[in-house]
């Protein structure tokens, strides 16, 4: 009998990620090609298609064996998976993703938010008698993105933009958000602040390109590129003790490329937390980086595909 597949794909600011999962194997195969914040949907798709076929190509198999395809995206996700709006894709509005990649690719697509896909797969990477109640989830990239799971059910509210965690006001008279709130998680701890404000703290000197370059001037000791990370973890943990006193979880995971700077960076982000607040739910708490590192919210895409195909209902709430 041909072994089935899904593909997961983790559509970002900067780049797409894409894996093959098979339910009998795990993981498979796994790519990553550069993508940029003004392309279009019909762009996006047809990304999609190149990643998937050369997964198929590198791995030696057939697209006859693909069953579906998830899609996580960095915006607003309706719940009947409309694509509402992002700062990360700023040229998309009300699109219908899951029809467009559909047609390009030939085969059944779910679309959900890249964070959520993330915290899944982060979910169901945990074996399952010690999956935490209530998860939280942030995805430090180009953006910082954010997921709420119950349970395993992602918190959605009525127009599907709850968990948008990298929206919570941390400085309320700090830097501009692009969301045009001032003072947000994202306006410090995403990929793209860290490099702006590394770069105006450096003023005439040669900027860098993209966080990971000021990432690696951190590491190197230099003073600006130290300052602009220890804001970035300030305001990540003043949203997660603020977080921990309102929902009381088990767990936050963090995902995105910022957060593979590892346990350093968790371990500071940890000691910012200390033990404001109450008590007995911070100790409770468990910081932790996102299972599967960059490949998460592929991952994630994958599974959810994969569950909505079982199930037999294509676009079901996962």
């Amino acid at each position: 009998m041909q072994e089935l597949l899904v593909a997961g794909i983790d559509i970002g600011g900067t780049k797409t990620c894409g894996l093959l999962y098979s339910p009998q194997r795990g993981v498979l195969i796994s790519r990553t090609i550069a993508s940029w914040r003004l392309m279009s949907p019909d762009d996006a798709a047809r990304a999609v298609d190149r990643v998937v076929h050369g997964l198929l190509d590198d791995a030696g198999l057939s697209a006859s064996q693909l069953l579906a395809v998830g899609i996580g995206l960095p915006g607003l996700i309706s719940p009947e998976r409309t694509f509402l709006d992002s700062i990360i894709l700023p040229t998309w509005k009300d699109v219908d993703f899951g029809t467009v990649a559909t047609a390009v690719l030939g085969v059944p697509t779910l679309v959900d938010n890249d964070a959520t896909m993330a915290a899944l797969g982060h979910y169901y990477s945990t074996p399952e008698g010690q999956r935490p109640g209530t998860l939280l989830c942030f995805t430090l990239g180009t953006g910082v993105g954010g997921s709420i799971l119950m349970d395993g059910v992602p918190m959605r509210g009525p127009d599907g933009t709850a968990g948008q965690l990298g929206h919570i006001i941390v400085k309320p008279a700090g830097d501009t958000c692009e969301c045009g709130l001032h003072g947000c998680v994202n306006a410090y701890a995403s990929g793209t602040a860290i490099t702006r404000r590394y770069n105006i703290l450096r003023r005439s000197a040669e900027p860098a390109i993209d966080g990971r370059e000021v990432a690696a001037a951190m590491l190197r000791g230099e003073p600006q590129a130290v300052k602009v990370f220890a804001e970035a973890e300030s305001a990540i943990a003043i949203a997660i003790r603020s977080l921990i006193n309102i929902l009381n979880p088990d767990e936050i995971a963090l995902g995105g490329g910022v957060a593979q700077l590892g346990m350093p960076f968790l371990t500071r982000i940890q000691q910012r937390i200390g033990s404001a607040g109450f008590s007995q739910p911070t100790q409770r708490a468990r910081l932790t980086q996102v299972a599967h590192g960059t490949l998460a919210g592929a991952y994630g895409s994958a599974l959810a595909s994969l569950q909505v195909h079982l199930a037999g209902q294509q676009g079901a709430a996962v």
